[in-house]
């Protein structure tokens, strides 16, 4: 072993040896880290699919348990979603978890292989466009990828934007945003929210932004009747200032529900923040003036009773009105009219019946009351 040559034969024959065992690690250690990441993936995908049976599933109990009347009608109420739940659990739910579990069983098969396609259509498959407003069982008959899988879970979870129509009075139609459950094509149970449209509007080519930018109210879910389509009678209703409502265009039912909102005015410069009904102002609120408002008055605090009642009309100089006054629509502003009392801002007090911003003399409540027109 002293000669040279033999001790050159040895070090390049450790050399091989060396190489040998330190690309077999690297192998097994490749090998180690491919099995580990593609285990992962196929379990966290079964998981998902798991926990999107559970999700439904509770989807369906708080629907069942928003409804009333008899088993017989909630089951009947619930037939659109139950066939689709159905549907999408034995026709794709179930085949991916399989097909996902099967692939687990062997390592040398994880090792030898990519993990399968996520949905029910095959990695050579050609997609096929779904039509969720379908209302035939066509889940049944299709092969599904991952990404419409996960579409069809979200109408059935619950968070769905999807426009359909309520049907008003007689025939006609109105279009709806339904953020909620839709199962074949049907929405169904207790919505996230409603976006409502006038009747001739094409919501469906509106953009996400344009739909929630051109609806002309909105309601939570808590305040829709299920059984009767619509909101109840003392739903709150959410409008949209910055539209023009027109109630001839919605459904009747919107113009005997009280709302509140809060709208600027340009021609005059007013403000209004209260209730209304039917697009005309409503039980209490307040008016302010925004423009000029020194031989004028600043604002308006009051009960839009018949006639009007002012709680509080304050002027530019100060003076503060209580009583009865009159509204001037075209120029929105008041006038001092029926019984009431101005407190002028040297806190002196006048108080008598008042017809359009005069005192009238000598003459009492009672009269000042029955009069029809003073």
């Amino acid at each position: 072993m002293d000669d040279p040559y033999d001790l050159k034969v040895l070090s390049a024959e450790l050399t091989v040896a060396s190489n040998a065992i330190l690309c077999q690690y690297h192998s097994d250690t490749f090998d180690q880290m491919l099995l580990g990441r593609r285990v992962h993936e196929a379990q966290t995908h079964i998981d998902k699919l798991e926990r999107q049976k559970v999700l439904i599933t509770l989807t369906r109990e708080n629907i069942l348990n928003s409804l009333k009347g008899g088993e017989g009608a909630k089951q009947e109420y619930l037939t659109d979603f139950d066939n689709m739940f159905e549907d999408y659990e034995t026709y794709h739910l179930q085949v991916v978890i399989k097909i996902l579990n099967d692939y687990l069983v062997d390592n040398a098969t994880v090792l030898n292989s990519n993990v399968p396609p996520k949905g029910t259509l095959s990695a050579d498959g050609e997609p096929q466009a779904i039509d969720l407003r379908n209302s035939t069982r066509w889940l049944k008959d299709v092969n599904l990828t991952d990404a419409q899988m996960e579409e069809v879970f979200v109408h059935l979870k619950g968070d769905a934007y999807f426009v359909t129509e309520l049907v008003g009075d007689g025939d006609t139609t109105y279009p709806i945003l339904w953020d909620g459950v839709v199962a074949y094509g049907r929405h169904t149970g207790v919505p996230n929210r409603v976006f409502f449209y006038h009747d001739n509007e094409d919501v469906t080519g509106y953009s996400l932004s344009e739909k929630s930018r051109f609806r002309k109210f909105s309601i939570r879910g808590g305040d829709w009747d299920l059984l009767q389509e619509r909101p109840f009678d003392d739903a709150v209703l959410v409008p949209n200032p910055n539209v023009a409502i027109n109630f001839s265009k919605l459904p009747t039912w919107f113009r005997h529900i009280k709302y509140r909102m809060t709208k600027d005015y340009y021609l005059p410069a007013r403000n209004y923040e209260g209730f209304w009904i039917n697009g005309r102002f409503s039980d209490h609120g307040t008016l302010t003036n925004k423009g000029y408002t020194k031989n004028s008055f600043v604002s308006c605090l009051l009960d839009w009773s018949n006639p009007p009642i002012a709680e509080n009309l304050v002027f530019g100089n100060g003076s503060v009105y209580s009583g009865g006054v009159k509204y001037v629509s075209i120029e929105m502003n008041f006038l001092m009219h029926g019984w009431g009392t101005l407190r002028h801002n040297n806190s002196k007090e006048t108080t008598g019946c008042w017809k359009e911003g005069t005192l009238l003399p000598a003459i009492n409540r009672v009269i000042c009351n029955t009069l029809t027109d003073i």
